[in-house]
């Protein structure tokens, strides 16, 4: 685990820090050119990527399985100067029920 992030934190040991400490993060796409977002959980972090699950009967995933971009957002802590927060520009891809055995 990740105390304290640094120039020298790596890509595991960010993805670690995000899944294990944050955990809470908004992802954002489009749908028909307008915004849609949703707050999900990063529940699992493997080979460098990280994962989310949702239906496939909630509206959310279908704007996702359209438009697979998207932008997940999040931050932790307390104040400007206190917190760290980031953004992660990437693509979703549906892998079905590939993780779920270990998401769960």
């Amino acid at each position: 685990m990740v105390d304290i992030l640094t120039n020298q934190t790596t890509n595991q040991e960010f993805s670690d820090f995000a899944v294990e400490q944050i955990h809470n993060v908004d992802v954002a796409t489009t749908y028909h050119g307008e915004p849609s977002a949703q707050v999900c959980d990063l529940l699992l972090n493997k080979n460098g990527k990280l994962y989310i699950a949702t239906s496939s009967q909630n509206p959310f995933f279908k704007d996702l399985i359209k438009l697979p971009k998207v932008i997940v957002n999040d931050y932790k802590g307390n104040g400007t100067i206190d917190s760290c927060g980031f953004s992660i520009r990437g693509t979703i891809q549906n892998v079905g029920h590939e993780y779920i055995d270990e998401i769960f």
